[in-house]
């Protein structure tokens, strides 16, 4: 597979290194929940974009495009309808999910629906209300294959419609599967990923969101966030495309790769470790701190910055391209912004105007 940072770069999407799922597991029944993934691996999941998953190393042969020979070869359109829960006493959202695809979107019934959609396959979920957290357990089969969580393709795929203009605290949990949240749905968004990818959208996402996963990736993408972005992976990769970044975002990886795409985007600590990180704007408004250890750095100003102060140090290894007058650091106009970067064995590139395919 293509590294991270070069998919990022040129198409907007994530790669999902390669996650072990279970050796054998059992097919699900109807109402029968299946024991979760096993560590003994013979197959693999990787995720195709932010919304699409394949599982099985016979998959990542598929000639041509993969992502229409794979929905030509497992997808279904049919939607099988499994509760209707009223909202009375929920007040949080919790969804666990194993190898199949979840998707957690407002609606205007008042309700709570639950359905699958575009199962190749059998898949079993069901929700339980204790204490006021419903819960929605789900799992499918590394049969299932192909998992899509688009709105106009679905397949594999877990819906639970929850009532609109409500809000919820939301915790994920993905294991060998993708969980797709609408951020409008929620106040605040925990979560956690192993060998998955939790995926939250939104048009103006002012939830605070908090995750931590091992093996697993985190995709944000909304035209604003004006909640703050807490996430730490371990060999997970991070990714936000957004238009306006107003909330802070606080992003540690290890063995992880991290790319950042905004228009503008306001006080960022991010540091990874062992992976590569992109930072695509067109302005900073507030402080940002990079450091990358053992990575490389590309960092993208849509415009050149007229305000900024630029402070550098970078290790005995690198391989440094700088604009002119930027070596070891360099005051613009009013000097604020401060724009940190801190890096060690690695290539480290800062370029303005339109993005290049590297």
């Amino acid at each position: 597979m293509p590294a991270f940072l070069l998919a990022a770069a040129a198409a907007l999407s994530m790669s999902l290194s390669a996650a072990a799922l279970a050796a054998g597991a059992a097919d699900v029944h109807e109402n029968v929940l299946p024991p979760a993934p096993s560590a003994d691996a013979s197959s693999y999941a990787v995720a195709l974009d932010g919304e699409q998953m394949l599982f099985g190393p016979a998959d990542w042969r598929l000639e041509g495009n993969p992502f229409a020979a794979a929905a030509s070869k497992y997808a279904s359109d049919e939607t099988v309808h499994l509760q209707t829960l009223p909202a009375d006493g929920v007040s949080r959202l919790a969804v666990n999910a194993a190898l199949c695809g979840v998707v957690v979107e407002p609606s205007g019934t008042g309700s709570f629906e639950l359905d699958t959609v575009g199962a190749s396959g059998p898949i079993s979920a069901r929700l339980t209300l204790s204490g006021g957290t419903l819960t929605l357990t789900a799992r499918g089969s590394t049969g299932l294959r192909y998992l899509c969580t688009r709105e106009d393709a679905r397949v594999n795929t877990v819906l639970l419609r929850v009532p609109a203009q409500r809000y919820f605290s939301l915790t994920l949990s993905a294991r060998d599967a993708l969980v797709h949240a609408y951020g409008e749905a929620v106040g605040s968004v925990g979560g956690s990923a192993d060998g998955g990818m939790l995926y939250v959208t939104a048009e103006k996402l002012s939830a605070r969101c908090t995750m931590t996963c091992t093996n697993g990736d985190v995709v944000i993408e909304a035209d604003e966030i004006t909640g703050k972005q807490d996430i730490q992976t371990d060999n997970g990769d991070i990714a936000v495309i957004a238009g306006k970044v107003g909330g802070e975002l606080y992003f540690r990886s290890e063995n992880g790769d991290i790319a950042v795409r905004a228009e503008t985007l306001g006080r960022a600590t991010i540091t990874t470790q062992n992976g590569d990180l992109l930072l695509d704007v067109k302005e900073l408004t507030r402080d940002t701190y990079l450091k990358d250890l053992n990575g490389d750095v590309r960092v993208n100003f849509r415009k050149e910055p007229q305000d900024l102060d630029f402070v550098f140090s970078g290790g005995n290894f690198d391989e440094i391209r700088l604009p002119r007058g930027w070596d070891g650091g360099v005051t613009l106009g009013s000097g604020e912004p401060k724009f940190t970067l801190r890096t060690e064995n690695g290539e480290v590139r800062v370029t303005f105007g339109k993005l290049e395919t590297p």
